[in-house]
Parts: structure tokens; sequence; C-alpha cells
């Protein structure tokens, strides 16, 4: 009875205890170094970064190992032709990084179409985690997306209200558009080849389930 127990015990230990692991780079830039003073806020955005890994690692079921750090000074924005950022690339192509973390998105560049090429297209092809710390953007983080996609939908919701439509009207609108109730974002299998949710979920009720906490907070300002 004992060696069955032992047998099936540790495959469990096993599972709870394992994590999975990125291998970090820290991006950071600055678009003059001629002030020292200027140049201390590249240890800034290296420090915020490093304490947010250090906060994911202690609440989350990943362990992210910083494998580098990567700092531009004196480059500007407007593309991605600075040497620490191509030694970043060159460095995940190698495959030695699979995470790249920033302060924010203004100082992984701020040629937002160039930026979002790489965000969106460019780090998943290559199977890169991608964190902006201030901006709350981490693609390997499960629900963030569907938090921004969530808070996008309250904010509609709201317009539509304003400009004269019933809880009948929003919904028949939203079912129209295909936007999701939160019960639906959690089962994506619900949408169709174009990505939209098979009509008609939406009625009524769920578009209650974006407003109480607003309609609250209204009622008791």
């Amino acid at each position: 009875m004992g060696r069955v127990s032992k047998r099936t015990f540790a495959p469990a230990v096993a599972a709870k205890e394992a994590k999975i692991r990125y291998k970090a780079g820290i991006y950071a830039r600055l678009s003059s170094d001629q002030d020292r003073k200027k140049n201390e806020s590249v240890e800034v955005q290296v420090r915020i970064a490093e304490k947010h890994i250090e906060e994911l690692n202690r609440e989350g079921t990943e362990r992210i190992e910083i494998a580098d750090r990567y700092i531009d000074l004196g480059k500007t924005g407007s593309n991605f032709n600075r040497d620490e950022f191509q030694r970043l690339m060159q460095d995940i192509r190698l495959g030695d990084i699979d995470c790249v973390v920033v302060k924010d998105l203004s100082r992984f560049g701020r040629n937002y179409l160039e930026a979002g090429n790489y965000i969106e297209k460019i780090f998943p092809f290559l199977g890169v985690r991608f964190i902006a710390v201030a901006d709350g953007l981490d693609t390997g983080m499960r629900g963030s997306n569907t938090k921004q996609m969530a808070a996008e939908i309250v904010r509609y919701i709201f317009a539509l209200a304003l400009s004269g439509n019933g809880s009948t009207q929003i919904a028949r609108i939203l079912n129209e558009k295909g936007i999701p109730t939160k019960t639906q974002m959690r089962h994506p299998e619900r949408a169709d080849k174009d990505g939209r949710m098979q009509a008609p979920y939406m009625k009524v009720t769920p578009v209650a389930e974006y407003l109480p906490k607003a309609t609250d907070r209204k009622q008791t300002a």
C-alpha cells in the first residue's frame, strides 16, 4: 500500500512544483546622454522592470530569470536601428531571451506602427513574452487582454447609454457587432471562424454584467 501511495503522489508533487521559466531581457532607452540626471533615469527604468519581475516571481506560477540588460543611450525612439535593441533581437534569435521587459511602451519605441508590429507579430512568432510595466501590458499573462477588452466594452456601453439607447437597444447593437459578454469571453470556442460571437447570446441581462459597479458608485457619490 505504501508503494502505491508514493507512486501516485510523486507526479502530483512534481506538477505542483513545476514552473514556466523565462529568460528575460530588460530593455531601457534614453533619447539623450548629455545630462547625467537623464542617465540616472536608465537605472530607474531598469529597477522598475526588476521589481516587477520580482513581484511576478513571488505571485505567479512562472519563474523569470534576468539574462541581460540592454540600454540604448542617445537613441531616438522613432525607429529600431539601435545597437542594444539589435543585440537584444540577436539574443532572441539565438534563443537566449524569450521575455522582453520595459518600463513603458515609450521606452520601447515611439513609432507605434513599428512597435505594434513587434508586439503583435514578430514577438509572438518568435515565442517571446512582452511586458510593459507602467502600461499594464503583459502578453504572457492570461486574462490581460480580456481585462482590456472588458474595459473597452464598458466604455462603449456607457457611450451608447448616454446617446439615449436603452438596455434592449444596447443588447441588439452588441449582438450585431458580435461583442461578447464576460461569460462568452471565457469561452472563445463560441466564436465563429471570423472571430465573432455566434448569434445571438447577448440579451438584456448580460449587458448588466458590465454596469452594476459603475452604477452603484454613481448612486453613492
